[in-house]
Formats: structure tokens, C-alpha cells, sequence
């Protein structure tokens, strides 16, 4: 019989690392090919507006009514769920693993399709994008 391929996702709003998971012997090997970056801080074309007081002569920064930090971090969590699902339409793995922060994981919840969250197994709570992979693979174990 043919085991599963399974893949384990780890990203957080600007970077994206997948591993395939082989159970005997236990150990992570990365797909080089599937690493993704996107921007890590959002770029400003000026500085935040400014408005006078309602009495007075003052004036105070207006700040921006949405988080771009957020928004850039969601944009980059949908085009990985994007891709995900075009990977698992071509067959690429069989069951997946997610491993992001909570608000990555949250995200990526909100934009992933039945499709794809059919193919989730299990998700992991923890930063290891950046990290050594056998601290990944510890946490897959516990």
C-alpha cells in the first residue's frame, strides 16, 4: 500500500517554508521549491495626514483606519492558501500540516477553501518558519 504524502506547512505574514513529513524513520525534508517570501514591513508614500483642531489653532496626525501590517500579512496568507490548493489539485500531497502563530493560523483558516481544509490534518501552534527544523519536527511529535 502507498503511504500518504504529507506535507507540513509553516508560515507566518511574510514567509513560508514546507517540508514533506515521512513517518518511519520520523524526519522533515524541505521542498526547496516551494519557499515563499513576501514583503515584511508595508511601505508609506508620506507621512500620516494632519488636521486642525476644532477649536484652535492645533493641528494632530491622523492615523491610518486599517493596519497595513495586517493587511499585507493577510494578502500574503491568501496567496498561500491560493497555492496550496493549486498544488493539491495537481496532487503534490495527500494530507497537510499547518504550523504558523495563532493569528497566521486564524488567517489562513478564514481564506482556505473546504477543498483544502479537507486535506488538513492537524495544525501546530508555534513560530518555526525561521527556526531549525528539528524544533518543527519535535513539536509534530508531541
Amino acid at each position: 500500500m502507498k503511504q500518504a504524502r504529507t506535507w507540513v506547512a509553516t508560515f507566518d505574514g511574510a514567509a513560508c517554508r514546507v517540508f514533506t513529513y515521512n513517518g518511519v524513520p520520523r524526519r522533515l525534508e524541505e521542498v526547496e521549491s516551494e519557499r515563499r517570501t513576501g514583503p515584511h514591513k508595508p511601505e508609506f508614500e508620506d507621512r500620516p495626514g494632519r488636521v486642525y483642531s476644532s477649536m484652535g489653532d492645533e493641528r494632530s496626525g491622523v492615523s491610518h483606519h486599517t493596519d497595513p501590517e495586517r493587511r499585507m500579512e493577510d494578502a500574503f496568507v491568501k496567496a498561500l492558501a491560493e497555492h496550496l490548493e493549486t498544488k493539491a489539485g495537481e496532487k503534490a500531497f495527500d494530507a497537510l500540516i499547518v504550523a504558523a502563530a495563532p493569528r497566521a493560523l486564524g488567517a489562513f483558516r478564514a481564506v482556505a477553501s473546504k477543498a483544502l481544509l479537507g486535506k488538513l490534518v492537524r495544525d501546530v501552534h508555534g513560530d518555526y518558519v525561521n527556526g531549525d527544523p528539528g524544533r518543527l519536527l519535535a513539536a509534530l511529535e508531541r
